[in-house]
């Protein structure tokens, strides 16, 4: 094998010093013909610089370059063999044994046998020359591999020496499609984290699940801890399945993993910095006491615990049932951007590139927004006045109590206000305090109807 190896390479060499001698028309010989120069001399080794060859994108094959290259200019041609097989060797096993059958026979048994591939450029590069191509889709490219000949001409139209290499040819439809299969199957592998829903209703231990078609609800992906669709979390997961799709593609288009530029990746930081700021200025209600939790939800200000949360749409640019400009923005912005990066397609996470002032813009508007929910009550200020609306309405039951048991008539709540107007008041102003404080903390309206104190 090692004396086998030594032979290529000593033959190698002599093809890159031989100039050209012995060998015919380069630039404007037919396919077929071109191919029959390969019986006169061995080529050398090319290599792509990716792992599969793109169909209808650019590829790179490398070959080593021409000891008179940069002194004497040359052309390159390649062509590919129309066959395809699915493991490695075979296709220069079937090409010999054609190319033996040529010179043995009469009949043109090459015919067909090779198509040519359009050279974008060629730049050298070191001691390598960088050929780029277009590969053509003829219906071959399933992931097998295909084999290309480099012919390198010099000034003097012959060929100074050849090149082959064998690469697996992706397939670009399939490879969308795939990748559209895979991120849908991301997006369903994170329903798993949503509560699991009986159908019947009930579930084990008193616990109720989304039924099966909630599942396809995608906001049920960013709902936030109050139940509404979060701009945070819909801004990061929009950007996670947005990257994971050109990185899947990418994947199957060449064989390897892209590197993401310097702005997808300041927009991935972008994206995490909103998500967590986000976080951290509207707090979880987690903070409230057990009391005034279970307050609020038998009150119907915060659904029950068991109950699945009810994302909408219009939550990602409304505060309460405000239009909030800079939601919106947020929103806007960052659409626009992933709408841009899906179209620059596979080769975008390595490339793709945001003008300056939108960059900033993007994260201005992620400052804006985290800062305006900086300035709403913290859950601590929200507990005590939930404590306050709780001891009124305490109070106030406790005065409705009295003036059932002294035996004043009392059917409903109108009936309370008439005989404990100064309780009432009080704990009306109480509940609205801490219904507008709520609000501003979660951004959820209260309900006329929930805002009225209980009757004992």
């Amino acid at each position: 094998m090692a004396f086998k190896a030594g032979m290529i390479s000593v033959l190698a060499f002599l093809t890159l010093a031989s100039g050209g001698e012995s060998w015919a028309a380069c630039i404007k010989a037919p396919p077929q013909e071109l191919l029959k120069q390969l019986t006169e001399k061995i080529p050398v080794s090319g290599k792509f610089s990716t792992r599969f060859v793109p169909v209808g994108a650019e590829a790179h094959l490398l070959i080593p370059a021409p000891l008179s290259a940069g002194q004497e200019p040359f052309s390159y041609r390649v062509l590919v063999q129309t066959e395809s097989e699915i493991w490695q060797g075979e296709l220069s096993d079937n090409l010999a044994k054609k190319l033996r059958s040529e010179k043995d026979d009469s009949s043109n048994v090459l015919a067909g046998l090779v198509e040519e591939v359009p050279v974008i450029a060629a730049t050298l590069d070191s001691n390598k020359v960088d050929i780029a191509l277009l590969v053509p889709n003829d219906g071959h490219n399933w992931w097998k591999y295909r084999q290309f000949i480099a012919f390198v001409c010099n000034k003097d139209d012959q060929v100074v020496f050849t090149a082959t290499s064998e690469a697996r040819v992706s397939n670009g439809a399939g490879s969308i499609v795939l990748s559209l299969f895979a991120t849908l199957a991301l997006v369903l592998v994170g329903t798993l984290g949503i509560r699991r829903i009986d159908a019947e209703g009930p579930a084990s231990a008193g616990r109720k699940g989304l039924r099966a078609r909630d599942r396809l609800n995608l906001l049920l992906l960013i709902a936030g801890p109050n139940g509404r669709a979060s701009l945070s979390i819909f801004q990061i997961a929009l950007f996670t399945f947005v990257v994971f799709y050109l990185l899947f593609l990418f994947l199957l288009r060449t064989g390897t993993l892209a590197n993401l530029s310097t702005d997808v990746a300041g927009l991935l930081g972008i994206a995490v910095g909103g998500a967590i700021g986000g976080s951290i200025a509207n707090q979880s209600l987690v903070g409230l006491s057990a009391g005034n939790d279970t307050w609020l939800r038998s009150k119907g200000w915060l659904p029950p615990r068991e109950q699945p949360p009810n994302p909408r749409f219009r939550d990602l640019v409304t505060t309460g049932e405000q239009f909030d400009i800079y939601r919106f923005q947020s929103f806007a912005f960052n659409v626009v951007v992933a709408v841009a990066l899906l179209v620059s397609g596979f080769t975008g996470l390595t490339e793709f590139t945001i003008p300056t002032g939108l960059l900033a813009l993007l994260g201005l508007s992620q400052v804006a927004y985290v800062g305006g929910k900086a300035v709403t009550p913290k859950v601590a200020d929200l507990d005590q006045s939930l404590t306050k609306a709780r001891e009124t309405e305490e109070s106030f039951k406790k005065a409705v109590s009295g003036k059932k048991a002294a035996g004043v008539a009392i059917a409903g709540l109108n009936d309370a206000k008439a005989s404990c107007p100064d309780e009432y008041k009080a704990c009306k102003e109480a509940i609205g305090s801490a219904g507008d404080m709520f609000r501003a903390v979660v951004g959820d309206p209260i309900p006329p109807a929930k805002s009225e104190p209980d009757l004992p």
